[in-house]
Formats: structure tokens, C-alpha cells, sequence
């Protein structure tokens, strides 16, 4: 599948984004497999129906944004998204925990900036491990092949892997429980989310026009079910008068699966989310 759209402000915004650290793990979330889903989620076999474009006019707005800092490597791999973004987890958490990736150094820093090192052949032996654990078949793995998976990986290098279901229900735009940003925010945990249909975005997809009373969005949209790993959100609540909200956007920071790509996708919109689990590795 061609990638189409991403820009060359994306690497400015995530520079320029990447300015909040990461808190402190904390141990309170409790182990939660899904229920066997017969959906194999892998990028290939989608189809790109094009680039959205859309105006939303409001009165005012209220936006809450967050970043992990460092951001997500960046890895790909030709084993499909799942395995992409499995490897992406464990190379996040090899920068605490060394022993996940035994004899790779995560990188290091240039500047004062975190720089991850590049993909190698360490990084070509994870992808390949996760296939395995994961049960890949034509490049798809299911939802409890993806969480079991990486378990067995992370339980057989002397970690502990644990996911928590994120799934809302009801409200405007309430497709995630509300704790996913404090698990990310103030947890410094990472989630996966699990999608039917998808479309992925550069960090400079939403222009905000609020002087003019109304925002632009762009985005490339795909068929398919895939896989993405989430490092941050920014959500966008938009009234038309005081105490009047008629939208709620929510917009996930993420490794799109696509390559080594970085932006962002919405999901309340232009998609269908499957499922979203908190994965955390300590």
C-alpha cells in the first residue's frame, strides 16, 4: 500500500511537541486478556480510499494535548503492524529495562534530545520472535495472539507484560474510558488500539483557524483491519454556544504502522476502533 500524505512538518511538530516527560510507572493496573476475535488485523489487503478533508465552525473550543517524551522508535518491518507495533513497545520499555532486547543499546543522547539507535539486526530478531509468539499467519494476528504474544515474549525475558481493556461506552465521542489519559499521562504507559477501517494523519492535520471560529482537518482514509500503538492524544471539544458541546474529537498520537511513520488518527471519525488496551511492561 502507497503512503501518500505525510509532510515535512511532522518531524518539526513531534520536535517540537516532545517537551513532556514521562511520569513514573505505577503498578495499579490489572492483568485483562480479550476474548479470542477471529479478525487477523495486518495493513495488507486494505484499501486507500483517498484523502478527507473537513471544516468544523464553532464558537470556542477546548483542547487538552500530551506527548510522551521520548516519542516511539519508529521501527518497521515487513511481518505486518501487529509485529511492528509489538516491536515498538518492547524497544519503548528496553530503554528502562536493557534486558528486553539483551545486547541492544536503545540509544543515546545527542544534545540534550534522546536519540533511538537504528533498526538492526537486535531489533530484525524481536520482530521475528513476536511473529512466532504471536502466531502471525499472512502477516495478521488476532487480538489474544497480539496481548498473548507479547506476554510470553516479555515473561520470557524476566519482565512483567499486563493490559487493561479501554473500551467506553455511551456519551459523545466516549469510544475510550476516560482513565486511558491517566494511564498514559500520568502512568507513562503506552496503548494499543485495534482498528476496522482507519486513517492516519501527520501531527499538522488539525489547523486551528480560533480567531475565525472554525479548525481544518486532513487525513488519509483505509479500509482494513490494523494495529497502532498510541504515545499520546489530543482531544478537541467543540461548543456552539456556552456549556454547549455539539463534538468531541479524539485524536491519538501514534506509530501508524505504515513504514516508520509517526502522526496521529482520529477515532471518532472516519474509522471503526475494535478495542484499545493499556500494554505496560516493568
Amino acid at each position: 500500500m502507497k503512503k501518500r500524505f505525510f509532510g515535512v512538518f511532522l518531524a518539526l511538530m513531534l520536535v517540537l511537541a516532545g517537551t513532556v516527560g514521562i511520569a513514573a510507572p505505577a503498578m495499579r493496573i490489572q492483568k485483562v486478556y480479550a476474548a479470542e476475535n477471529k479478525t487477523r488485523y495486518k495493513e495488507e489487503g486494505g484499501t486507500y480510499l483517498g484523502l478527507f478533508t473537513e471544516t468544523i465552525n464553532y464558537s470556542y473550543k477546548e483542547e487538552s494535548f500530551f506527548i510522551h517524551k521520548p516519542g516511539l522508535p519508529g521501527y518497521s518491518s515487513s511481518l505486518g503492524c501487529g509485529i511492528i507495533a509489538g516491536t515498538n513497545i518492547v524497544s519503548w520499555y528496553n530503554r528502562t529495562y536493557s534486558g528486553l532486547i539483551p545486547g541492544h543499546t536503545a540509544g543515546q543522547y545527542f544534545w540534550g534530545n534522546w536519540m533511538w539507535a537504528t533498526s538492526n539486526s537486535y531489533i530484525a530478531g524481536v520482530n521475528s520472535q513476536l511473529s512466532s509468539d504471536m502466531n502471525a499467519v499472512n502477516k495478521g494476528v488476532t487480538i489474544s495472539g497480539y496481548l498473548g504474544g507479547l506476554n510470553t515474549y516479555v515473561t520470557n525475558k524476566g519482565r512483567t507484560f499486563e493490559s487493561v481493556n479501554m473500551m467506553g461506552t455511551g456519551g459523545l465521542g466516549n469510544v475510550l474510558d476516560q482513565d486511558y489519559k491517566e494511564a498514559i499521562e500520568d502512568d507513562g504507559k503506552l496503548m494499543t488500539i485495534f482498528l476496522d477501517g482507519f486513517n492516519i494523519m501527520s501531527l499538522g492535520g488539525v489547523k486551528s483557524y480560533e480567531s475565525q471560529g472554525y479548525d481544518t482537518v486532513a487525513m488519509e482514509e483505509y479500509t482494513g483491519a490494523h494495529i497502532m500503538v498510541a504515545y499520546g492524544f489530543y482531544e478537541i471539544s467543540y461548543f456552539s454556544a456556552p456549556n454547549t458541546m455539539f463534538r468531541q474529537d479524539i485524536y491519538l498520537i501514534v506509530h501508524t504502522g505504515f513504514g516508520g511513520l509517526l502522526g496521529m488518527t482520529r477515532i471518532t471519525a472516519n474509522c471503526t476502533l475494535d478495542d484499545a488496551y493499556i500494554t505496560h511492561i516493568y
